[in-house]
C-alpha cells in the first residue's frame, strides 16, 4: 500500500516538468483534476473496504502480507504462535 500512497509525490515532479513546457493555468487545471481523481479513487477504495465483511478484508490483507514477505513472520513482533496480535 505504500506504493499507492506515494503517487501524489510523483505527480509533483510531473507538474514541475509540465510547468516548464506549458502555460501555468493549464498545468494547474490538469494537476488539480488529476489530484481530484486520485482522491475520489482513494475514498471509493476505502468505502469498498468498509462495506466488505471484516474477515474478508483481514484475510486479503494477510494474503498480501504473506505474498510480499514470502510467508515469513520471523521479523514481525506482532506475530505470536502464527497469529497476528493487535498493536498496543
Amino acid at each position: 500500500m505504500i506504493f499507492v500512497a506515494e503517487l501524489p509525490d510523483k505527480s509533483l515532479f510531473a507538474s514541475l516538468v509540465l510547468g516548464t513546457r506549458y502555460r501555468a493555468r493549464w498545468v494547474w487545471i490538469g494537476v488539480t483534476a488529476a489530484f481530484a481523481v486520485h482522491v475520489v479513487k482513494a475514498v471509493a477504495a476505502g468505502w469498498v473496504l468498509d462495506v466488505l465483511p471484516r474477515r474478508l478484508v483481514e484475510g486479503g490483507r494477510g494474503a498480501v502480507r504473506r505474498r510480499l514477505t514470502g510467508g515469513s513472520t520471523e521479523d514481525c513482533p506482532q506475530v505470536r504462535d502464527g497469529r497476528l496480535t493487535a498493536r498496543r
